[in-house]
């Protein structure tokens, strides 16, 4: 148990600690950046009164199965509970994803769901489509970032925003329909959609560019081998480069 006078578990304090099996936090106003990743043993957390979450906090700690919130709705970072493959509980608070209990095959996003939240589904290699309700407004930055058996996303018209790097390192990803309201593609939104090695894989050759779209960020497409074809349409004022923003493909 972590006392109630401890207000703030540094960076990676706890992490790769295996012989941690269980965690009580009371009222901590941060959890580090990787303060517990890596603890391979640990399979229960129980959070009160905690104010914030940090990126990757909880990251990789493959047998965690049930996380507790009691008194708090915390702020998360990115990817918090990223590479927790059995913890199988949805974890939302107002309407925004952290967690997805489901991993693997078809997953589907919860009906009444409007943002699906930073490194929310990070690293669910074993998925392999996603179906995301019209409640959806919003996809945070890297969402799906290293999805990498996912093949193929809708992407309903509700959504307006998708923040950067959401489909980065989704390397099997094939075919993707964008909404018709997207006003940007942020920077690396497909970084390395491209298979990491031989063998056939299929990969993104294509991307239909919605007439909404207004600005392309940076290294949006960067290292896309396989895209064969793009068309900008003319309501794009403005791209954002640097010297290597088209390079590797």
């Amino acid at each position: 148990m972590i006392p109630g006078g401890v207000e703030v578990i540094e960076l990676e304090a706890f992490r790769g600690c295996t012989g941690v099996t269980s965690v009580v936090i009371n009222g901590a106003k941060e959890i580090g950046i990787n303060a517990f990743a890596d603890c391979k043993n640990l399979t229960s957390v129980v959070l009160n009164d905690v104010k914030e979450l940090k990126a990757d906090a909880f990251s990789d700690c493959f047998r965690l199965k049930s996380v507790t919130f009691s008194g708090c709705v915390p702020k998360f970072g990115g990817g918090v509970f990223s590479g927790c493959r059995s913890l199988r509980q949805d974890i939302v608070f107002d309407g925004t994803l952290y967690h997805l209990g489901k991993q693997s095959g078809k997953v589907v996003i919860p009906d009444g769901v409007r943002t699906i939240g930073p490194g929310a589904l990070q690293d669910f290699r074993r998925m392999t489509s996603v179906v995301i309700p019209e409640s959806v407004t919003e996809i945070a930055e890297g969402a799906f970032w290293g999805c990498t058996g996912l093949t193929s996303v809708v992407i309903p018209d509700s959504v307006k925003k998708i923040g950067k790097d959401a489909f980065a390192g989704c390397k099997r990803l094939s075919a993707v329909v964008l909404p018709r309201r997207l006003t940007k593609l942020e920077d690396r939104i497909f970084w390395e959609c491209t298979p990491g090695a031989p063998g056939g894989l299929p990969e993104l050759t294509s991307v239909a560019i919605p007439k909404s779209v207004r600005t392309i960020g940076l290294y949006a497409f960067r290292d896309c081998t396989g895209l064969t074809s793009i068309e900008i349409p003319r309501a794009v004022k403005r791209i954002d480069v640097t010297p290597k923003t088209w390079t590797g493909y």
